[in-house]
């Protein structure tokens, strides 16, 4: 995590909060982001190096599941989340790699983690020239969606009620910018049916064979494997 980095996660943790306090200027956020840049590799390569799966984040950034920071006077009340899981795969070969067989934040969660409390750093230093209050969440489970409905369930949202909650995730952007779109992929059922000659043996085999082959767990290995993953499918006989 470079400081531009750093920097862009934290403009859209703020850019919500300028309207809440005139005097929260890029060049105060700046400044302190500068002086607690260190600080922020290192505890990112920290929740790097041991990283829990989904429903199994135990160690200490564990606690920090939910903070509320109060300004100075009165304003609306705005959260950021942040999500804390890794997933099961290992690709990387860095001094920070995982050292937990079978698991790795390849998603950027460790990231996110660190972007979230680096901005309430930020803005606790700057508390006195905030108004209203700002929301952490970091949210377990995520890859699973178990996390974010037991936060729900547990009333967090109805304590707090913030009126906008913002996030974000790694991509591919230029370092030290940030982009609007469309959400993420999410995880969705869904039933084929075929049907005529061969469609309960050969068919059938051979759908499974591709959606296996597109699979999250079995990562693209080339561009055309990527566009396998982002076209239509199209075969004989009847589906639904």
């Amino acid at each position: 995590m470079s400081l531009t980095n750093f920097k862009a996660g934290l403009e859209i943790g703020s850019c919500s909060l300028r309207r809440m306090s005139s005097a929260l200027d890029r060049a105060m956020i700046d400044k302190i982001a500068a002086e607690i840049d260190d600080e922020l590799i290192g505890m990112r390569r920290d929740i790097h190096r041991p990283p829990d799966l989904a429903g199994e984040e135990r160690r200490a950034w564990a606690a920090m599941v939910w903070w509320v920071l109060d300004g100075a006077g009165e304003g609306p009340t705005v959260a950021y989340r942040a999500d804390m899981d890794a997933v099961d795969d290992e690709l990387f070969d860095f001094a920070f790699a995982s050292q937990v067989p079978g698991a790795a934040h390849l998603c950027g969660h460790d990231l996110h983690t660190a972007i979230g409390v680096g901005i309430a750093l930020v803005l606790a230093r700057l508390r006195k020239q905030l108004n209203g209050r700002v929301v952490f969440a970091f949210q377990p489970a995520e890859e699973t969606g178990e996390g974010a409905r037991a936060m729900i369930e547990d009333g967090v949202l109805e304590r707090t009620a913030p009126r906008e909650i913002y996030a974000l995730h790694c991509g591919s952007n230029p370092v030290g910018t940030f982009a609007v779109g469309p959400g993420q992929p999410g995880q969705d059922r869904f039933r084929i049916e075929l049907a005529g000659s061969g469609a309960a043996d050969n068919d059938a085999k051979r759908l499974v064979a591709m959606i296996d082959g597109l699979s999250t767990v079995g990562r693209p290995q080339t561009p055309g494997q990527l566009q396998q993953g982002l076209g239509p499918r199209i075969s004989e006989g009847h589906a639904r």
